[in-house]
């Protein structure tokens, strides 16, 4: 994009929207741009986030499409499918976006998942601060763990986890094909060489990934996960909600085909 225009572009538009745009996509004149855009009665984007980002795109010289979806699910929707094909750029503002985190990218297109919601968070210093930037402050964590001779995981609720990486271990470029804005999850360290507990304290949360139900189970007590090199040996709490942890891993890892104990990362 010419240094002028860009510049000219940049006045125009709040700097959550100019960092999305163009440090994150890098979006230029002459691409296409998919919005996808989730439901707003669902409760998780506000549809206002979109128009936003239409309108800044528009003057980038570009007439993005806007397809709107529901809820995720596990099956494959045709006609978003057909779309993202379609377009040479993809902005989620939608959780499906976070389902083809992933997947393969045709060579040529990009993706962004937006965890931004609403104008409020559009409008945040952590949406604000240039994306070059979080992305070397990200990648210098990640260093930092790959480097490391062992690594503590603790926290206040008894959380105790400790491993090492194997030698000659890398930090990775990219841990997703899409990119994520705003970025602040450092990228993930397999667990295969992790022993210790891990601390569940009010809900058994779910996946991003997949869609089951119950999405989530109630804790009434802390309960912990005890870890031998990435595998889960068992759960030690209060005998109702260790049984209702157990029950949701069964249920779960029966509906997927998986083994239900063994901690990714």
């Amino acid at each position: 994009m010419d240094h002028q225009f860009a510049k000219q572009l940049q006045t125009q538009m709040c700097a959550g929207t100019w960092n999305l745009l163009h440090n994150c996509l890098d979006l230029q004149p002459d691409e296409s741009l998919l919005l996808v855009c989730e439901d707003s009665d669902l409760g998780w984007y506000d549809q206002k986030v979109a128009a936003i980002i239409n309108t800044a795109a528009e003057k980038f010289g570009v007439a993005p499409t806007i397809i709107h979806v529901g809820q995720p699910g596990n099956e494959p929707v045709p006609d978003l499918i057909d779309a993202i094909a379609a377009h040479d750029c993809v902005i989620y503002l939608a959780r499906v976006g976070d389902q083809s985190r992933f997947d393969e990218i045709a060579a040529g297109k990009r993706s962004v998942m937006c965890y931004l919601r609403d104008k409020n968070m559009l409008a945040s210093p952590f949406c604000q601060t240039a994306y070059p930037a979080i992305r070397a402050f990200k990648q210098a964590i990640d260093d930092i763990l790959v480097g490391a001779r062992t690594i503590d995981i603790t926290c206040p609720l008894g959380t105790s986890l400790s491993g090492s990486l194997p030698a000659g271990s890398k930090a990775g470029k990219s841990d997703v094909s899409v990119f994520r804005f705003p970025l602040g999850v450092p990228q993930p360290m397999t667990a295969s060489y992790f022993s210790g507990q891990v601390a569940i304290a009010d809900f058994l949360t779910p996946t991003g990934s997949r869609v089951y139900q119950p999405a989530s189970v109630a804790l009434s007590k802390t309960t912990y996960a005890r870890i031998s090199n990435g595998r889960i040996t068992g759960f030690e709490g209060q005998a109702d909600n260790v049984k209702s942890i157990n029950d949701h891993y069964d249920h779960v890892a029966k509906q997927f085909g998986i083994d239900r104990d063994i901690v990714h990362s």
